[in-house]
């Protein structure tokens, strides 16, 4: 069953299968794009610098470290909506853990709570899920997104 959205797009029925690492926040599955819901990784290419050290590819690190956790292990994505460019939206699971907040406990990623946590609804703002707090370095109290080169 397919769940029709607004602009006559559809959102598939649930995906489990063997899945492939596109970056840190994107897999895919049964040649399916799914953007994993609620998180913000850097791209590939991405490079990253914490404090005053040389750059390092932090865009490979979170793809690789989350090829490394998801370890051809059977992943399970329930769609919560497409994304502006036509990939599903999903909250995954492996084994019972949520890649999404694995990747950000660890580091490897940002929770976007105002992105995908609330939903407009009748005009309002509505909180639909508690989101992962992001750990905040102590001297600037800024996301100590990538702490760990």
């Amino acid at each position: 069953m397919f769940t029709v959205l607004k602009q006559g797009r559809v959102l598939a029925d649930n995906l489990t299968g063997q899945a492939s690492v596109i970056d840190g926040d994107t897999l895919e599955m049964h040649g399916e794009r799914i953007r994993l819901w609620g998180i913000d990784a850097p791209e590939s290419s991405q490079l990253c610098r914490k404090d005053e050290r040389l750059q390092y590819q932090c865009g490979a690190k979170a793809a690789n470290e989350l090829d490394a956790f998801i370890a051809r292990r059977p992943v399970d994505c329930s769609p919560e909506s497409l994304d502006q460019y036509g990939r599903t939206v999903a909250v995954c699971s492996i084994d019972g853990v949520d890649p999404a907040e694995w990747l950000v406990r660890n580091g490897l990623a940002l929770d976007w709570p105002l992105s995908d946590v609330y939903l407009k609804q009748h005009g309002d703002w509505v909180i639909v899920q508690e989101h992962v707090s992001v750990p905040l370095d102590a001297k600037t109290m800024t996301p100590d997104l990538m702490s760990r080169p």
